[in-house]
């Protein structure tokens, strides 16, 4: 029997949010599809066995499944074909460990965790009761956070931390996080902060700027009427951002290019690198410089990580 699912996604003029729901309280119960499409065609409900953690793995009992707009492109088709005759979505989650594959993680038991890339190369993600995931994928979680909050990390808080500190400290830095509202742009911008740059952000609308002033962005500009790199540059005292965290480098490249410090870095997401590997070299003020596009694909399998 298919389930139809709704209130899953929330749109915002046309840009998708990350939303965390609950998933059922019945043992066993799963949602997969077997087709790729829209939720209310090919997302199913099911009951499974039980799924039993190996040696280096452990079982976690979800409390809270985060979708993330990479587990809707996978469904939708958008990204690639199904890898899997049956998928169980989504990479990020928030629960208790129940049981451990060594039994020399046997004091996990009963450990409140937040969990990423569960479906990594896996049919099996978090939308389900339980999910077994490598041992270093499921993350203590602090009393005081609640499962919400650890199921909207994973994905988006990994790739705004990549961002900003895979070349380095960035304590006096300048920072700007196009989609300051966005998951990815709210964590860059409480990560950065933290870790003492100065940080611009971009918005689309004043509900959209109250999140990323509230995040803790020293600027906040909306892109729609304001000319971003202009104030950008009149606010570094003419010198531009030493970062740049962006998600949608199609739409925005040319703003990028504009606030560029010389020798600062543009961190991509890796299905973007394809669209500006071209544009190493920019003109900008009249004369050539080089500006340093760093395209960082990063992989959590073995903490291994590359950086083109």
């Amino acid at each position: 029997m298919c389930l139809l699912v709704k209130n899953i996604l929330d749109f915002d003029n046309g840009a998708l949010r990350k939303h965390a729901f609950h998933v059922g309280e019945q043992i066993h119960e799963s949602r997969f599809y077997e087709r790729q499409g829209p939720a209310h065609e090919v997302l199913c409900i099911a009951e499974i066995p039980d799924p039993q953690p190996g040696p280096g793995e452990v079982r976690v009992r979800v409390h809270v499944s985060g979708l993330n707009p990479t587990d809707l492109k996978a469904r939708t088709g958008f990204s690639s074909a199904m890898p899997f005759t049956r998928i169980i979505p989504h990479q990020d989650g928030a629960g208790v460990i129940d049981a451990v594959g060594d039994p020399k993680e046997a004091s996990r038991v009963g450990q409140r965790v937040w969990v990423y890339e569960a479906q990594y190369g896996r049919p099996a993600g978090t939308a389900a009761d339980y999910v077994v995931v490598p041992s270093a994928q499921a993350v203590p979680l602090p009393d005081n956070v609640s499962f919400e909050v650890g199921a909207s990390l994973g994905i988006p808080a990994l790739t705004a931390h990549r961002c900003l500190f895979a070349d380095g400290d960035i304590r006096s830095r300048n920072v700007l996080v196009q989609a300051g509202a966005g998951v990815v742009g709210t964590a860059a911008i409480l990560l950065a902060k933290w870790a003492g740059a100065w940080v611009a952000a971009t918005v689309r609308n004043e509900e959209q700027a109250a999140v990323a002033r509230a995040a803790g962005a020293d600027l906040v500009l909306n892109r729609l009427n304001e000319d971003v790199a202009a104030v950008v540059k009149a606010r570094t005292g003419n010198t531009g951002v030493d970062r740049i965290v962006d998600v949608n480098v199609k739409a925005n490249l040319d703003i990028d290019i504009a606030c560029l410090a010389p020798g600062g870095h543009q961190f991509l997401r890796d299905d973007a690198c394809h669209r500006c590997a071209h544009l190493a070299a920019v003109k900008r003020d009249g004369a050539w410089m080089r500006a340093a596009l760093r395209v960082y694909l990063f992989g959590t399998r073995g903490g291994e990580n590359r950086r083109d």
